[in-house]
């Protein structure tokens, strides 16, 4: 019936896992016409597990014949219908096929196991055996219906012996012994052989999506061959010597034959066709490319889902594998998808694909009986996967303003990360819920990439508690939602303010605009590399974090207002005259800075046991007399002089010595560890009479320098 739509041609690449249903549909449709409808009835729900929104190419169009072609069979079949119930009825013949079939063959099998051909054909029964048991376990878990004793033990039985012929099943499908035509397979069959015991892989209805879906006898065996190789060579098989060089014989095997073999991969077309849409995805597949989520794939985690690196043949994903799939909501989920396909921006992570996997484990509850009682709770895995992106993160770049990602990339960091959020809050309706620099990635060529947003949004409704756990990272969850659980468009604005500031000057706390300004000027004097506009952009970057992080969210400005504020930076002419930032000369102080100080940052290569010294400039560019203080809070410094004053146009040299230790400091960087306070002064004051109290004098013009320490 419908063969057309029903052969290996016509079923689209994302579907390929149907093929085996398909092809034991057909095979036992002599037999009993209802048993291959209910065979066909399951392949139409496992297609739309495969690929539920029908994104994939074909999909659509062979979905809808299928429903057509599954609606005039269900009415001609049911007059063929011997039991009372579908469910009954492929049980029935489930028991029949292994009475008539399986337990024949078996009886020839135990006389002559040399004979290849009778194997093989008991490998074919028993993989039909296996695909009838799936759609009988389908067909139940519809109506809610339990199995009978006797089919859960003629289960087990076939099952023991599937994994058995799984070599068989492929020399059924390579009839010309294309495979055994090589030297090295050929020996690799052998000692095959010589290890049966070893497990075989469950599933070896292989296929070549590049081949239109058609089986790919060399791709079979070279599959199995790497499988087997790799099982011997762990020591589940044979110990013996020939091993390693059958595995290298494998390896020219496959250099040779050229095959891109085992589980259909799906991706690689997809991540160098940047315009390619999202598909469904095989479990099988993620599992291959991360290695079954090897601990050395994991690339990340976060509140919803752990990250792995996904390695194909001509690239990376990245395959974020959900926590928590038995609560997840699968409208949620499946909405959430259909938002995710939907998006396409340049600061948006790309979405390539989602897998949606539920499988019925069968679990013993009870030994008594001849079989015992048996229950099939679902098991469900759920993930997404996205391009992979090799900067990593954000806040893998995060410094302060001395070092680090120079300020240009800083800026345009910071635009693009405004350009996404706006994406997401005009066009999608969309509060990420989450933002943070963890949750941007940077890209090649250090473009800004927002990822990890909606599914947060949708878990939200499974437990309040939950989500807030989840949600809150300190320092950039926006205070209402922190204490009241309300949530804004206002919540990423104030995410937004503290990532700004991060990128600004490297740190979370409310910036002093002078002192960012005073490092930011002299990295680019050390550089030689004056941006035209930094000292508008810097300031204006402050400025607009400062509004963003208002207590109030009625403060706070909406992300249009901040790109729009952004764009008029970069249209200014010109800036501030006494910034005097030119591409030809040193950027002079800026007027409230009194000492010109060098170096910002102290650096201490330690040595255990000896003293280290370093060597700090006071340089007084003015006509004025500038009384300075140099404090910390550290006993571990000794500082000469500690305080002193500087004649106009002169400098002073400061040495901070850092005391002999035995062991290096526990943190490898302190912040703020000194602080350089200057003032103005008469001519006639001495050193004697320069005391700290002086510099808290409310009628003082007073400079405050923060210095850190590195070692």
């Amino acid at each position: 019936m419908a063969d057309s739509i029903f052969n290996a041609q016509a079923v689209p690449p994302s579907l390929v896992d149907l093929l085996p249903i398909l092809r034991v549909a057909k095979e036992v449709e002599p037999g009993n016409f209802r048993v291959a409808y209910l065979c066909r009835l399951y392949v139409s729900e496992y297609a739309h597990r495969l690929d539920p929104t029908s994104s994939g190419a074909g999909v659509h169009q062979f979905k809808t014949l299928l429903l057509q072609t599954l609606e005039r069979e269900n009415m001609l079949t049911l007059k063929w219908r011997r039991e009372h119930s579908d469910v009954r009825e492929i049980e029935q013949f489930y028991l029949y096929y292994y009475e008539k079939f399986i337990k024949t063959f078996q009886n020839v099998d135990a006389v002559d196991k040399a004979d290849r051909l009778l194997s093989e054909e008991l490998a074919k029964l028993y993989q039909i055996a296996h695909v009838l048991f799936d759609a009988l376990r389908s067909t139940a878990l519809s109506v809610h219906a339990e199995l009978d004793e006797a089919t859960l033990e003629t289960c087990m039985k076939i099952e023991e012996k599937n994994e058995r012929y799984a070599l068989d099943s492929i020399l059924r499908h390579d009839p010309e012994r294309t495979g055994l035509q090589h030297p090295e397979v050929l020996e690799m069959h052998h000692l095959i052989e010589e290890n049966r015991e070893v497990s075989a892989p469950n599933n070896m209805q292989l296929v070549d999506p590049k081949n239109n879906g058609v089986q790919h006898p060399e791709a079979s065996w070279t599959y199995f061959f790497d499988t087997k190789t790799r099982e011997i060579s762990e020591g589940e098989g044979s110990n013996d010597s020939s091993t390693s060089d059958c595995i290298v014989s494998n390896d020219v095997f496959r250099a040779r034959t050229d095959i891109k073999c085992g589980i259909p991969n799906v991706l690689d077309p997809i991540i160098h066709d940047g315009s390619a849409e999202p598909i469904s995805i095989p479990l099988s597949l993620l599992q291959d490319i991360t290695k079954i989520f090897a601990d050395e794939r994991k690339i990340g985690q976060g509140g919803f889902g752990v990250v792995y690196k996904g390695v194909l043949q001509n690239g990376y994903v990245a395959v974020k594998k959900l926590l928590n799939s038995q609560t997840i909501d699968d409208e949620l989920f499946y909405r959430e998808t259909n938002f995710l396909m939907s998006v396409k921006h340049k600061n948006i992570i790309r979405f390539l694909g989602y897998c949606a996997n539920t499988e019925n484990i069968a679990i013993k509850v009870d030994g008594s009986g001849k079989c015992g009682k048996y229950l099939y709770p679902e098991i469900r895995e759920r993930l997404l996967c996205f391009e992979y992106i090799s900067k990593g993160s954000l806040s893998n770049h995060l410094t302060d303003e001395l070092s680090g990602l120079e300020w240009h990339i800083r800026y345009q960091t910071i635009k693009g990360i405004c350009d996404g959020l706006q994406y997401l809050h005009k066009e999608k309706d969309i509060v990420h819920m989450d933002l943070k620099p963890d949750n941007i990635l940077m890209d090649d060529l250090m473009v800004p990439k927002i990822t990890d947003f909606g599914i947060s949004k949708h878990l939200d409704g499974i437990s309040q508690a939950v989500t807030r756990r989840c949600h809150m990272s300190l320092g950039y969850c926006a205070p209402e939602y922190l204490h009241r659980g309300q949530l804004s468009f206002k919540s990423d604005i104030f995410s937004l303010g503290v990532i700004i500031i991060d990128l600004v000057t490297g740190r979370k706390e409310d910036p002093d605009i002078e002192n960012v300004l005073r490092r930011w000027r002299h990295r680019w004097n050390r550089s030689a590399k004056y941006p035209p506009l930094g000292y508008q952009q810097v300031t204006g970057c402050i400025e607009i974090a400062a509004r963003c992080v208002s207590h109030d969210p009625k403060e706070r400005p909406y992300i249009l207002d901040i790109i729009r504020q952004l764009d008029e930076l970069d249209c200014t002419s010109g800036h501030d005259d006494d910034a005097n930032e030119s591409t030809f000369s040193m950027i002079s102080p800026y007027p409230w800075e009194l000492l010109d100080i060098d170096p910002l940052e102290l650096h201490f290569p330690f040595e255990a046991g000896k003293q280290i010294l370093c060597l700090l400039q006071l340089s007084n560019p003015r006509d004025d007399y500038i009384a300075f203080y140099v404090q910390t809070s550290s006993v571990q410094y000794l500082i000469e002089p500690s305080k002193g004053i500087v004649p106009p146009q002169s400098k002073i040299n400061v040495t901070i010595t850092f005391q002999a230790q035995k062991m290096a400091p526990h943190r490898m960087m302190y912040k703020d560890e000194f602080v350089v306070r200057c003032t103005l002064v008469n001519q006639d004051l001495t050193t004697e009479n320069v005391t700290e109290d002086m510099f808290d004098e409310e009628s003082k013009v007073v400079d405050n320098v923060s210095l850190t320490v590195a070692f």
